[in-house]
């Protein structure tokens, strides 16, 4: 696909394919983590593994649609307003992608939670080592988890800028420059936070929650954040090339909904994958 109509430094059309295969890939990691959790008698399946079930299943739904919304992307038409057109959609396939990302980060971390989770009987003498080593990798999964979000938040802000720069020819107008700097602002201010409670909980020895409501949220919210991407991918695919010009009033308006839509509305599931699946590896 020839992409003369982007002046961006990369093409989120070309990498279209990749992607897709990258999403299908991932699915079936759940895929395969799911008949992992099923394998289990009934009677040893604790919560833990039943929300990490349910968390996984939610990846792969999404994951699953993901690949589907890139592949529909490549075969899309080369001129100028098809490229306008694809760029949108793939904006939406992006932020399926990172979801999905975080989701699988996270229904590990559950799957280690309810593997490993409770310690063992206080008169057991290698009771101390084992909790040292679970205190390691809680607070690993504590690290990667926020990691994970924040590098994807940052590549959906990276996604977004060369997707304004594209549809601009190379020019991104003044308004929406203020809003990339001042989102960037506000996710750096918010990593510092974020390592401000880190610290507080390790100094003042909080112990972490995992309410069950929140963790609902964070289902269902990665759920519906899916099912209205692909909603919106499919009617910024169903209009006509004619509409796609530059001072397009439905240009115009797709490029905020795609904007706001990945870089704003997507931080609600990303949020509460995150609160909500904190690891209690140790009774202690």
């Amino acid at each position: 696909m020839s992409m003369h109509c982007s002046p961006a430094g990369w093409s989120a059309v070309s990498s279209a394919s990749a992607n897709a295969v990258l999403a299908a890939v991932l699915a079936g990691f759940m895929i395969n983590g799911m008949v992992l959790v099923l394998g289990r008698k009934p009677e040893e399946m604790k919560p833990e593994y039943v929300r990490a079930l349910s968390l996984m299943f939610a990846a792969f739904v999404v994951l699953g649609l993901d690949a589907y919304l890139f592949g529909f992307v490549t075969g899309d038409n080369h001129n100028v307003g098809a490229c306008r057109r694809v760029w949108t959609e793939a904006m939406f396939a992006a932020g399926l992608l990172a979801i999905g990302a975080v989701a699988i980060v996270v229904g590990f971390v559950m799957l280690f939670d309810a593997y490993l989770g409770g310690g063992k009987d206080g008169q057991d003498p290698n009771a101390q080592a084992r909790n040292k080593s679970l205190h390691l990798l809680m607070n690993l999964c504590n690290l990667l988890r926020r990691v994970v979000a924040f590098v994807v938040v940052g590549l959906l802000w990276i996604a977004t800028r060369s997707y304004l720069f594209a549809l601009f020819n190379g020019h991104i107008p003044a308004l929406g420059n203020i809003f990339l700097w001042v989102y960037l602002a506000g996710i750096l201010l918010a990593l510092v936070l974020v390592i401000v409670e880190a610290i507080r909980r390790k100094i003042f020895g909080i112990g972490p929650d995992s309410p069950v409501k929140a963790f609902e949220i964070a289902i269902y919210s990665s759920v519906f954040y899916s099912a209205i991407s692909v909603g919106l991918a499919g009617y910024a695919a169903s209009q006509p090339i004619r509409y796609w010009g530059p001072t397009s009033p439905l240009t115009r308006v797709m490029i905020c909904v795609a904007v706001v839509w990945v870089l704003v509305v997507s931080l609600v599931p990303l949020w509460f994958q995150i609160v909500s699946t904190v690891p209690n590896f140790t009774d202690s």
